[in-house]
């Protein structure tokens, strides 16, 4: 199922927030939007036989919004295929520069929890050792991005299955970041009753290295995306 998230409501939001609640990013730098998700589909499906685990993203959004790259940053192995080929599906507004579309990096941590109540601690998986070949035909535009390097997870925790659930879904978040790599806010955009609260709750202890312009700490906003899913022993 894919979810399409209206412009109007956000433009509202924003434009009720006091100085204390506008997002960092704002707050900064007026002439920098970043990148935003529109419309995003699920992680994976009811055939997902994963268990738990992370995958951090870097795409490249085009002016129009569509994702024309990905960059594996980090996975717990067998799960990349899955977060790859969702993003790329998604549609985002692409980020601003002075009131203008420009192409972007961002950064989307995908969260696989499949049935686990209480969650074990979990390290971020190594950095990958390589790149796709569709990266590397990227690399000679890369010259043509913004001197934006988005802001990277340091330490994780698992949002905890629903007991007794059998749901399989997916909630999305945004993630605003200070330029300190500090939590300013975290809300749904993918909202799940009994889901989203939790997902919430545990991205709210992630730590985070800031994101940088121009080789300086920054404010930022990602977006974290986690698939849930019942314990086989639930379906039965």
């Amino acid at each position: 199922m894919r979810i399409i998230f209206p412009v109007i409501g956000l433009l509202v939001l924003s434009a009720g927030l006091t100085a204390a609640q506008e997002p960092a990013e704002n707050r900064s730098d007026p002439l920098f939007h970043g990148p935003e998700v529109a419309e995003a589909g699920d992680l994976a499906n009811s055939t997902f036989v994963g268990g738990l685990g992370i995958v951090v993203l870097e795409p490249v959004i085009g002016e129009e919004g569509n994702v024309e790259s990905v960059k594996l940053i980090r996975s717990t192995p067998g799960l990349e295929s899955w977060a790859v080929s969702a993003v790329k599906a998604w549609k985002f507004r692409p980020a601003m520069i002075n009131g203008k579309p420009s192409r972007s990096r961002t950064t989307v941590v995908a969260v696989f929890n499949r049935g686990y109540n209480v969650p074990p601690a979990i390290s971020l998986p190594p950095l990958a050792e390589h790149q796709g070949d569709e990266d590397r035909q990227k690399n000679e535009d890369d010259a043509n991005l913004p001197d934006f390097s988005p802001a990277l997870p340091t330490d994780v925790v698992i949002p905890e299955y629903p007991i007794m659930s059998v749901l399989t879904t997916t909630v999305v978040l945004r993630v605003e970041l200070e330029s300190t790599g500090e939590i300013h806010s975290v809300s749904p955009l993918r909202d799940v009753a009994a889901f989203s609260p939790r997902a919430v709750a545990a991205v709210k202890e992630w730590e985070f290295s800031p994101a940088t312009s121009k080789g300086q700490p920054a404010p930022s906003k990602l977006t974290v995306a986690v698939f849930f899913a019942p314990a086989p022993s639930n379906l039965d």
